[in-house]
């Protein structure tokens, strides 16, 4: 059995395949390549087409060839072409005519006269509803002709040197010409820019079993406009020659069908068959239409890889006995759950299990009733062994899960790792220790034969070996599916580091942050991780001292800068913190505040917040900083530093009684009225440490209270607020801005601003 968990495998990084392991009887990988579908478009003939108005489709007196698989469901209607019957933008079409024969019609003016000679060429056969047929339609302007072949037959032929209408504006379209629209089926269409031999056209048609585009040859590719596999359920029908250009759009909600060839899916293709790429020779097959799961080509975890989508009631892909009963195994599996995980949730990954007395499993990823468990047991349902582990807290919707399940013949209990860390012990119901009674059914969405707990949700991969694998086996295999999906983070992959306050960091979630609030200090990257996100990248926050208070009509003090970013670059090395002080509210009659001061870190640098004015000779204006202080009567305020912060309040004019606020790191400060003094600026919001606070609030501006004055409040984010008589100090480690004091019989002191900080923070797990 393996142990708690594992480091990065030597072999991993590309090198290494899980069929490197012998024993690896399934695998299901869910790239395009290993995953087939058969579907087709389906039309109603009543308002259902697919349509293009490319110029690629515009033809003159030139060879072209068009065409496809056309299945009909009544002997009317017109599966392909660029005609339109009441106006004169006729081009060409085929036509079902209701004697059953297929049409090839022509225009060379865009318009259609009944009787023209060699207008329309019409196929000697007649055909039926019910069946699929193969035609190929040739305009040949080498040898003035037009032709049509079904199912190989050879060419029915008309000649015609007129060549074809080529300034059409009708849109080429599939499911609809000449106004009627078709009812029935069409399948891997094509357009070429040639007229096809009949050589040609039996290649293609390779004796009924149809040619899908991955299994053309570059002969076959040359030449070729478009080719469209119509095997998505629904939307646009990709054209699989031009990446968008001659893409098909949907009009009506053209509906989808079993089709003529089990093919590589496209996206939002419905699927038949899971390509086994192990030892064994069973794939994963579902020919039930409404049972398919639907195969999406990207968006499966962090790297976006392609999945299989199960809807929850109907959908699941059967493996039939093959790897049911397997005494030892090893299974892995790659998935994600999209409903919740509740109390009452049934859903299987996959699984095998029979019903009735008789009900037996050999191995199963399964939630049941909130619970993860896996079973195994021998003949009946009281020996039936249930390993039930962890709770539904533990399993995300939407998140990547890789689950490694290991059973050894014999044993009572399986091992299960969920990725790459073991599951709790068991709570075991039943007596067997080992896999007994009859093979049942293995899917795939479902849990065996009576699709019990169908699965809604994504699955991406899954392995299974008919070994125990050993420890550093295991290891291989999950290091090689994290490494393709990035489930989750090995071991050492992401930074530790040290210092500030709380010297080993606060954890909050699946981060840790680090506090630095007075003088110098050192943040040390002790090591870096190897997640390609998150290995090297820390997140900062500088604030610095914010600016004191002015006396005597005092405005605020402006706020210390502030400077963040969320995805710096870091190496493991040290880098020095510097924590900038508030400056001191002035105490001497008349006097600006005292600037703050700077704060560092990772090579930027917080300016200290700008004193605040006073009604005094020379110290009207405020003082400049990472936010300015706000202004006395006409004085200046202040300027802010760009990036940083802004400016403070203007006073309210020459002998008034309100000052100015000082400026904020996300406002600027209030300007006074003749009585009340400005607030203070407001701060910036941040989350660095799991809550959001504000921080660099600029301070309020005085008032006069004799004359009725309200002093201006500090601005969210520490600012203190102006006063009455003296102003508030700033709170500590904001780097807000201190409260401007008004006059009394002794003089008060302006608030002092409020220290600055520092914060780094960083993923950890």
């Amino acid at each position: 059995m393996f142990g708690t968990s594992f480091g990065n495998s030597a072999s991993s990084g590309g090198a290494f395949a899980p069929s490197d392991i012998a024993g690896l009887k399934l695998w299901l990988d869910a790239d395009a390549a290993n995953v087939n579908t058969e579907a087709a478009a389906d039309f109603n003939g009543s308002n259902q087409y697919l349509s293009s108005a490319s110029t690629y489709f515009n033809k003159g007196n030139e060879s072209f060839s068009f065409g496809g698989w056309v299945y009909a469901d009544a002997l009317t209607g017109n599966p392909i072409g660029k005609w339109n019957a009441t106006g004169d933008n006729r081009s060409y079409a085929v036509v079902l005519s209701g004697a059953g024969k297929f049409q090839f019609f022509v225009s060379s003016n865009g318009t259609y006269a009944a009787g023209v000679t060699g207008q329309f060429v019409e196929t000697t056969s007649v055909y039926t509803t019910g069946n699929w047929y193969y035609i190929a339609c040739v305009h040949d302007a080498d040898n003035n002709e037009i032709k049509i072949s079904v199912s190989n037959s050879s060419f029915d032929t008309t000649n015609w040197s007129n060549g074809v209408y080529n300034s059409s504006t009708e849109e080429f379209s599939i499911g609809l010409s000449a106004g009627v629209y078709f009812n029935g089926r069409v399948d891997l269409a094509f357009f070429y820019d040639k007229a096809l031999s009949q050589s040609e056209v039996t290649a293609l048609y390779n004796s009924g079993n149809a040619t899908a585009y991955s299994s053309l040859s570059a002969a076959q590719k040359t030449d070729l406009v478009s080719w469209w596999s119509l095997s998505e359920t629904s939307g646009t029908r990709y054209d699989q020659v031009i990446t968008s250009a001659n893409n098909l759009t949907d009009n009506g909600s053209v509906g989808w069908a079993a089709g003529i060839l089990d093919e590589p899916v496209v996206n939002d293709s419905p699927v038949t068959t899971w390509i086994n790429k192990g030892e064994g020779t069973r794939n994963a097959t579902q020919s039930t239409a409404i049972n398919q799961p639907i195969w999406k080509s990207s968006g499966f975890g962090t790297n976006s890889k392609p999945y299989l989508d199960f809807d929850g009631t109907n959908s699941f892909l059967s493996l039939s006995t093959d790897y049911s009963k397997l005494p030892n195994h090893t299974v892995f599996a790659v998935y994600q759950i999209d409903a919740t995980i509740n109390s009452s949730t049934l859903q299987c990954v996959i699984g095998d299990l029979g019903g009735g007395a008789a009900a037996t499993g050999s191995m199963a990823v399964v939630f049941r009733n909130g619970l993860f468990e896996t079973n195994f047991g021998d003949t009946s349902v009281t020996e039936l062994r249930k390993t039930q582990r962890q709770t539904t807290i533990d399993t995300v919707s939407g998140t990547t899960y890789i689950t490694t399940l290991e059973y050894t013949s014999g044993n009572s209990l399986q091992t299960v790792l969920r990725n790459n860390s073991t599951l709790s012990l068991p709570t075991a119901l039943g007596t067997a220790t080992s896999i007994g009674g009859e093979a049942y059914e293995m899917r795939v969405g479902q849990w065996g034969t009576d699709g019990y707990y169908p699965l809604d949700g994504k699955v991406s991969e899954i392995l299974i070996y008919n070994t125990v694998l050993t420890t550093s086996e295991v290891e291989s295999v999950n290091d090689y599916l994290n490494t393709k999906y990035a489930a989750y983070s090995p071991p050492g992959a992401f930074m530790t580091a040290t210092g500030g306050n709380d010297f080993n960091g606060t954890i909050v979630g699946d981060y840790k942050y680090h506090s630095f609030t007075s003088g110098t200090g050192t943040f040390e990257v002790t090591s870096l991780g190897s997640d390609p996100t998150y290995g090297s990248s820390v997140e900062y926050l500088v604030v610095a001292g914010g600016g004191g208070g002015g006396t005597l009509l005092g405005a605020g003090g402006g706020a210390g800068g502030l400077l963040t970013a969320t995805n710096a670059t870091v190496s493991a090395t040290s880098y020095t913190t510097t924590v900038g002080g508030g400056g001191a509210g002035a105490t001497v009659a008349r006097t600006q505040g005292g600037a703050g001061s700077n704060s560092t870190f990772y090579g930027v640098t917080a300016i200290g917040g700008g004193g605040g004015g006073a009604n005094g000779s020379g110290q009207q204006d405020g003082v400049s900083g990472g936010s300015g202080g706000g202004a006395v009567s006409s004085g200046t305020p202040g300027a802010g530093t760009a990036g940083q912060g802004n400016e403070g309040g203007a006073g309210s004019g020459t002998g008034v009684l309100g000052q100015g606020g000082g400026g904020g790191a996300g406002a600027v400060g209030g300007d006074a009225t003749s009585t009340n003094g400005g607030d203070g600026g407001v701060g910036l919001q941040n989350s660095i440490t799991g809550t959001a606070l504000y921080y660099a609030g600029g301070g309020g501006g005085s008032a006069y209270a004799p004359s009725g004055g309200i002093a201006g409040e500090g601005g969210e984010g520490g600012g203190g607020d102006g006063g009455t008589a003296a102003g508030s100090n700033a709170d500590a480690n904001t780097g807000g801005g201190g409260g401007g004091s008004d006059r009394d019989a002794v003089t008060p002191a302006g608030g002092n601003g409020g220290s600055g900080i520092v914060i780094v923070r960083y993923k950890f797990q």
